[in-house]
């Protein structure tokens, strides 16, 4: 009569496990060493690899203060927008007594085309920045 005795230990199938692993990673990485390509590309890989991982977590980290980012944002544009509705108004009184100066009623609605548009942009352009940033 035989007895045969199997004897399971967990932590030994693990260890055999991580040998073969690493016996396995080793070939590999003497592969990848002979070949100056395969290297450089390896290289390049694990780099921008750990620099995603960096730019993920400091996104996460970032995003709580971006708030005030926009709230800056928004005064520094309330300013400009302010500055500019008086340079336009200035501007084409300026420019539409200069040309009744000279004679020219006709240009007066070029004029203040010219100026409505240029104001008008003030406030379309960050709307359309802000369409397209919901469209994405």
């Amino acid at each position: 009569m035989e007895i045969t005795f199997f004897y399971y230990n967990e932590n030994s199938f693990k260890n055999r496990l991580m040998r073969e692993k690493y016996k396995w990673g080793e070939e590999f990485a003497k592969v990848v060493m002979a070949d100056k390509k395969l290297k450089a590309l390896t290289t390049f890989v694990m780099a921008n690899t750990l620099m995603l991982k960096k730019a993920c977590a400091s996104s996460a980290e970032i995003a709580a203060d971006l708030g005030k980012v926009d709230l800056a944002g928004g005064t520094l544009l309330t300013i400009c927008r302010r500055f500019g509705y008086w340079v336009c108004l200035i501007m084409c009184i300026a420019e539409i007594i200069k040309s009744l100066s000279q004679g020219d009623t006709k240009g007066i609605g070029k004029i203040v085309a010219k100026y409505t548009i240029g104001f008008a942009t003030f406030y379309f352009l960050p709307w359309i920045f802000d369409l397209i940033k919901a469209m994405f």
